[in-house]
């Protein structure tokens, strides 16, 4: 927490004395009302994708994950002060919690300006129920000054008593809205994230009501199977982006549905099994190559290997020349002695194994020839026990303790040349590795049904 405090000073005083900066000079990194307001759109944008980022790398940081070395998107945004930072020495040691690189979020969604007439109001709506969406109205009628609509509609969300969701949208942009419905009438349409809360929901239905009660429960409130005896009940975990992570209820046409990490799949007993393997092994773990967690004297890559297929069908691969009987041959360079990319975190490419020349950055380079994480998940899915092992040696080999992995190698009889050579190796491999794990990690996540739909 030093080392974030540290960053946040820092930031708040390059911000506060940059010329042309997102926001007006301030004393704090966080804004007012007023003071969002007084960005132009592009700023607002974009102070609101970097303030997303930031809070990510925070909750990764907290839950013990290392962030990677790829430079964030607001690298280009902020060039001056990133500069600024990073030749400052103080600075290095905190820069590292910048260098994710900015997290997939939901896209955009379908909202809507409306005129009603009758009464005569200006809303904003999201698609949604009482939390997960948005609806909001002006105080003043349809055809009031559209500045003062804008304003009032910015406020509502404000209002102590509202419980659903904001849209991330522009003042100038939103008043643009409100005068094309003031002088078409209707609704306008219009794309834009909706941010939502962490937070578990109840929702009721009553006889009294066609429409089920929503109640927000908090985000500490427990998931709990409701009683069959009483009134019909869902229970629903969500997060800040409309995911649902787990959901249990008394009503017959809803599905009790749970988001499982990648690293809980494949049942206790296999797990536990795992575990104690783990265990009374890692201390043997000699590298990270091609995305393979290796144990050994050496760091010996691996060319070919039997695993599950999207399908759950056992098959090999291989990278060498001539593969095994009834393996499936990668794409080798003549001459060149290849490397087997770990398929269980970077797929495969039209069917065939990823092969890669050996190198010191063979697993930086399954990563760029690796297809997106989320036509690679399957693989992670289907090979429960491979991901999970090499979950647990990625946490001891990549770790942001110097002292305990230098600690390591030496229990291996390293000696002081060869553990600085390991130490420094590790430092680029795992930063591409763990990118990659984070990107299947959001691609298993994505598969969530979203808030508000059954």
């Amino acid at each position: 927490m030093k080392v974030l405090f540290f960053v946040l000073i820092t930031l708040g005083t390059f911000y506060v004395h940059a010329q042309g900066a997102l926001y007006k000079s301030t004393d704090k990194i966080t804004l007012s009302y007023e003071e969002f307001r007084a960005l132009t759109p592009e700023n607002q944008e974009a102070w609101i994708k970097e303030l997303r980022a930031f809070n990510h790398n925070i909750e990764l940081i907290e839950s013990g994950q290392r962030i990677s070395a790829k430079p964030p998107k607001y690298s280009s945004i902020f060039p001056w002060m990133m500069e600024r930072l990073q030749a400052n020495q103080k600075f290095c040691a905190a820069f590292q919690i910048f260098t994710q690189s900015t997290p997939a979020y939901a896209a955009d969604e379908k909202c809507q300006v409306r005129n009603f007439s009758s009464p005569s109001r200006i809303c904003i709506y999201c698609p949604g129920d009482e939390v997960s969406g948005v609806n909001v109205c002006s105080a003043s009628g349809a055809y009031s000054d559209s500045s003062k609509i804008t304003q009032e509609l910015m406020r509502a969300f404000e209002n102590k008593d509202y419980r659903g969701a904001r849209v991330g949208i522009d003042v100038k942009k939103l008043e643009e809205h409100v005068k094309h419905v003031q002088e078409e009438g209707g609704a306008f349409e219009f794309q834009t994230p909706v941010i939502r809360r962490d937070t578990v929901v109840k929702k009721v239905v009553t006889p009294s009501s066609s429409q089920p009660v929503v109640i927000d429960m908090g985000p500490d409130a427990k998931v709990e199977k409701p009683s069959g005896a009483g009134p019909i009940t869902t229970f629903e975990k969500r997060d800040s982006t409309g995911a649902v992570l787990e959901r249990k209820s008394n009503d017959r046409r809803v599905e009790d549905y749970k988001l499982k990490e990648l690293g809980d799949i494949g049942g206790i007993k296999s797990n536990d099994n795992l575990d104690v393997d783990e265990v009374t092994s890692k201390d043997r773990l000699a590298c990270i190559y091609a995305g393979w967690a290796l144990q050994g004297k050496n760091c010996s890559p691996i060319s070919e290997k039997e695993v599950f297929d999207t399908a759950g069908k056992k098959v090999t691969y291989s990278c060498k020349t001539p593969p095994k009987e009834g393996a499936i041959q990668g794409d080798t360079e003549d001459g060149k002695a290849t490397v087997l990319c770990n398929p269980v975190v970077f797929g495969v490419k039209e069917g065939k194994p990823i092969c890669t020349v050996r190198a010191k950055n063979a697993t930086e380079e399954c990563a760029k020839k690796s297809p997106p994480a989320k036509e690679a998940l399957d693989f992670a899915r289907n090979n429960p026990q491979s991901y999970r092992a090499l979950v647990r040696r990625v946490d001891t080999l990549c770790q942001q303790d110097e002292g305990a992995l230098r600690s390591h190698f030496a229990k291996r009889g390293y000696n002081e040349k060869r553990i600085e050579h390991s130490v420094k190796d590790l430092g680029a491999t795992c930063s591409h590795l763990r990118g990659r794990m984070a990107e299947l990690v959001q691609a298993n996540k994505d598969t969530a049904p979203r808030a508000g739909v059954r």
